[in-house]
C-alpha cells in the first residue's frame, strides 16, 4: 500500500509539471502582441484574454481545493494508521507484562539488536517456561488479584 501510494504521488507531480508547462505555454500565447485594425478589434481581443483568465483561475482554485481535500484525506488515513498500530502495540505491551516480569524483559531487550536498514528487530532465541495460557472463568478482580501473585 505504500508502495503505491508513493507511485501515486510521483504521478501526481508529474501531472502538475506537464500542467504547470501547459499553463505557462498558454499565457505566452496570451500576451503576444498583435497588430489590430481598429480599438473595436483589439477590445473583443482583450475581453476573449480576460474571460479565458478568469476560467483558469476558477480552475486554479478548483485545483487547490481537490489538493487540500487529497491532503486532509491522507492525513486522516495515516492519523487512522498511528492510532490502529498504537492499539496492536498496546496490546501486545499488555499480553507481555502479563507473560513476563520487568527484569526479564529487559534481559532480553538488552540482548536484542535493531537493524536499520531492514527495519527489524534480531531477537535471540528465549524460553518462556511454566507460562500456560489458561483463560480461567473467575472475575476480574480474581483474576488480576492471581496475576499480581504470579509476578
Amino acid at each position: 500500500q505504500r508502495a503505491f501510494q508513493i507511485k501515486l504521488k510521483k504521478q501526481r507531480k508529474k501531472e502538475r509539471k506537464l500542467l504547470e508547462d501547459k499553463r505557462s505555454n498558454e499565457e505566452k500565447m496570451l500576451f503576444v502582441e498583435k497588430k489590430y485594425i481598429d480599438q473595436q478589434e483589439e477590445l473583443k481581443d482583450m475581453r476573449k484574454v480576460v474571460t479565458e483568465l478568469r476560467e483558469k483561475y476558477k480552475a486554479c482554485q478548483c485545483e487547490i481545493t481537490d489538493l487540500q481535500k487529497e491532503h486532509q484525506e491522507e492525513k486522516e488515513t495515516f492519523l487512522q494508521d498511528i492510532r490502529e498500530l498504537n492499539r496492536q502495540l498496546d496490546f501486545h505491551k499488555r499480553i507481555t507484562e502479563i507473560m513476563m516480569a520487568d527484569g526479564e524483559l529487559e534481559k532480553i531487550k538488552q540482548k536484542c539488536e535493531f537493524n536499520d536498514e531492514d527495519q527489524t528487530w534480531k531477537i535471540p532465541l528465549f524460553v518462556v517456561q511454566n507460562r500456560l495460557v489458561n483463560l480461567p472463568k473467575l472475575s476480574k478482580a480474581k483474576a488480576e488479584s492471581l496475576i499480581e501473585n504470579e509476578k
